[in-house]
């Protein structure tokens, strides 16, 4: 197969491949940044499914751009497996029994938000790979010009060896002397990191 120019080509293709096991009405599939009910960047969400965003009704299936073949060779198809679920069983139902008996005959396992592929999904994954080639995509990397600050602080834990109380501070104070304990009057110690 000619390998795809984009990687939404790429997407719409699998979708298209993947109609047998998932069964799913039409869909648009493109990659970006998956947003929470209340249009929040969900950090940790790796698809989404949506509908309603146009007057026709179709479901939106979104890939985040943080996944590509380097990071997860079949992620990429098994996150595309599961938002084809929801768009099969409606959004309605949440993560819930409908979503949660096509998913697994479908081949995904384990918790019903974070599905993984199961090993014979696994199989028909690689094949599918194997047959559309190459995702056309490298994944972004968080934190580099799309406005995320790094913490730029580190708070330590100190604590009174004598009654446990606990106190949390800058490393700069912590260096220069740490408290005593207001209760028994002993200096605090340093806790190892976390």
């Amino acid at each position: 197969m000619t390998p795809f120019a984009t990687r939404e080509q790429y997407l719409v293709q699998a979708a298209s491949e993947l109609h047998v096991i998932t069964h799913h009405p039409e869909v648009k599939v493109s990659v970006g940044f998956p947003k929470g009910s209340r249009g929040k960047s969900t950090a940790h969400a790796i698809g989404q499914c949506a509908k309603g965003v146009e007057k026709d009704g179709v479901h939106h299936i979104f890939i985040s751009p943080v996944l590509d073949e380097a990071t997860t060779p079949t992620g990429v198809l098994a996150t595309l497996v599961h938002e084809l679920v929801h768009a099969s069983v409606g959004l309605e139902a949440g993560h819930k029994t409908p979503f949660k008996r096509l998913a697994e005959k479908c081949g995904l396992e384990g918790k019903m938000t974070a599905t993984e592929a199961g090993e014979g999904l696994l199989v028909r994954l690689n094949d599918l790979s194997k047959e559309l080639g190459p995702y056309p995509h490298r994944a972004l990397t968080l934190g580099l010009g799309l406005g995320i600050k790094k913490q730029g602080t580190r708070m330590l834990k100190a604590s009174c060896p004598k009654c446990g109380y606990t106190v949390r501070l800058a490393k700069k104070w912590a260096d220069e002397t740490l408290p005593t304990c207001s209760l028994c009057r002993v200096k605090f110690e340093m806790e190892d990191s976390e």
